[in-house]
């Protein structure tokens, strides 16, 4: 079976789409799932759910620019695969030191999967260029 790139660029783009807007706008319920031990959530901690829910938005931006020309906006496909990896490392360590819920294991599977898909694509097409 092979993978038809744009439809995975675009169903990308439309995930982080969603997914970041549900945190942005019900940050305590997307939290109350992330995490089974809540650490206390003060204005510095929000400010920084907000920030990379606001970031994800913005790689679903690059998501759609990728599915509208894959070539021309190739670097966005490294970017996307470096920063779902950054992602998941971080989620993966957030695991370890408080109980996670089935958002943060759903998150790092997904992301994680995405990661490598678009590094996978990223290298594939800087090799035959």
């Amino acid at each position: 079976m092979k993978l038809d790139w744009k439809t995975f660029f675009l169903v990308a783009g439309l995930a982080n789409f969603s997914g970041s807007l549900f945190a942005i706008l019900f940050p305590n319920f997307f939290l109350s799932q992330q995490f089974t031990e809540l650490f206390v959530q003060d204005s510095v901690f929000m400010l920084m759910h907000y920030t990379f829910w606001s970031f994800v938005f913005v790689m679903g931006i690059g998501c759609v620019l990728l599915w509208k020309n894959q070539i021309e906006n190739r670097g966005i496909a490294l970017l996307g695969g470096l920063g779902k990896g950054s992602a998941v490392v971080c989620w993966a360590i957030w695991s370890m030191q408080y109980q996670a819920g089935w958002i943060l294991w759903g998150g790092m599977v997904w992301d994680g999967v995405l990661g490598l898909l678009f590094l996978y694509w990223y290298f594939r097409i800087s090799n035959k260029s």
